[in-house]
């Protein structure tokens, strides 16, 4: 029996992670991400970054224009400075693009989907 560690971001892919690991006979041990007392020692932090770093994944169907996806980028470093207080230096931030047909939603491939509303890409 293979054990696994998962890590609870609080949504309901980790439920349904879970429970498909249990499905296919893995242990599995489940922390919540607020869980953990990580001593301030343990991080590591590269020159010019500090302990407010922060990664930022985004998931989307392709599409996107290169300019589009600037735009984007430096919005979100503007609000995170602005707002946050978080410098440019301590965001990083990944658009992961897939095509339409690998998104299941709503009982349907990606690129079967209605939807009720316009996407501007």
């Amino acid at each position: 029996m293979k054990k696994i560690l998962v890590i609870d971001n609080y949504d309901s892919f980790t439920y349904n992670l879970v429970h498909y690991l249990e499905d296919l006979d893995c242990e599995v041990t489940v922390y919540r991400n607020d869980e953990f007392d990580i001593d301030e020692d343990s991080f590591f932090y590269f020159e010019g970054r500090t302990q407010k770093h922060t990664l930022i994944e985004i998931s989307a169907f392709e599409g996107r224009s290169i300019e589009a996806k600037k735009k984007l980028y430096q919005l979100i470093f503007e609000k995170f400075e602005k707002e946050l207080q978080i410098s440019t230096m301590d965001v990083e931030i990944t658009i992961f693009e897939t095509p339409m047909h690998n998104w299941g939603i709503r009982g349907k491939s990606g690129d079967e989907l209605t939807l009720n509303y316009k996407v501007n890409i």
